[in-house]
């Protein structure tokens, strides 16, 4: 018996079927991409003048943080110069002064 073979149209037409539909998404990636693309821009732009103006504020932050510490600095050497020169002018005192104050943590950490 001779096998009978059915004619089916759509077989022929899948290709030309799966390349519209894959030009129909391109197209539709492309119109999107076209109406996002100014948003973008402008985000971008945003952020690039936020980072602008953090970075014109952080920099004088950073000159008065230098400035504050290298003042601390000078105040803490003055400090340990005055209190070295109280030791060289008194000693006797100084000395009686630090055994009273080590007398009284003493007492006080029991």
């Amino acid at each position: 018996m001779p096998t009978t073979t059915t004619y089916n149209p759509m077989s022929q037409n899948i290709p030309d079927m799966a390349d519209k539909a894959a030009d129909k998404a391109h197209d539709t990636v492309e119109r999107v991409a076209d109406k996002i693309r100014p948003t973008i821009n402008r985000v971008t732009e945003s952020a690039h003048q936020t980072i602008d103006r953090l970075a014109d504020k952080a920099v004088p932050a950073a000159e008065w943080a230098e400035d504050k510490a290298g003042r601390a600095q000078d105040q803490a050497q003055r400090f340990a110069d005055q209190c070295g020169t109280m030791v060289r002018d008194r000693p006797v005192t100084m000395l009686a002064a630090a055994a009273a104050v080590g007398y009284l943590l003493g007492r006080v950490m029991r």
